[in-house]
């Protein structure tokens, strides 16, 4: 994670980065947003793609190798016969599967690898607009206001 927040460091600036103590995060926005999150159609989408770190790719997944939240039963999820224990972030407001309230095995194989680093592009555990994410790029966050400036790629 270290080099993801390098990078973000890097083409963001430092300010969008909040550190305290041995943890990082990003900024949030007077709504209570992350910072890179930006309005499109009617949902808020990451505004950075292609560099979203893996921790972003996976929430509110949490990837374990074993049980640390109880519930083993029904965290388990085999791939590859290796054991990994799926919790979702209790901070999560709800989760949306392509207009489907449901979790399948598509998603969670997929979340494994990511949290592995053995996969970076993500199919099932996006907000399904992949195909417009590539024509916005978010120039600079604007830590003072709710707005963040987009620029149109030609």
């Amino acid at each position: 994670m270290a080099d993801e927040l390098v990078l973000i460091s890097e083409l963001y600036g430092s300010s969008c980065l909040k550190i305290e103590l041995d943890e990082a995060y990003f900024v949030k926005r007077p709504d209570d947003r992350c910072i890179f999150q930006v309005p499109i159609s009617d949902r808020w989408i990451c505004g950075i793609q292609k560099n979203k770190p893996m921790v972003c790719r996976v929430w509110p997944f949490i990837v374990m190798t074993n049980p640390e939240y109880g519930y083993p039963e029904l965290a388990l999820f085999i791939k590859n016969r290796i054991n990994y224990y799926i919790y979702i972030d209790s901070r999560c407001k709800g989760i949306r599967c392509h207009g489907k309230n449901k979790i399948n095995k598509d998603l969670l194989s997929e979340i494994v690898q990511i949290s592995m680093r053995t996969k970076k592009t993500q199919s099932y555990s996006t907000c399904g607009l992949d195909n417009h994410h590539s024509e916005y790029e978010i120039i600079q966050p604007n830590l003072f206001s709710t707005k963040t400036t987009l620029k149109l790629r030609s």
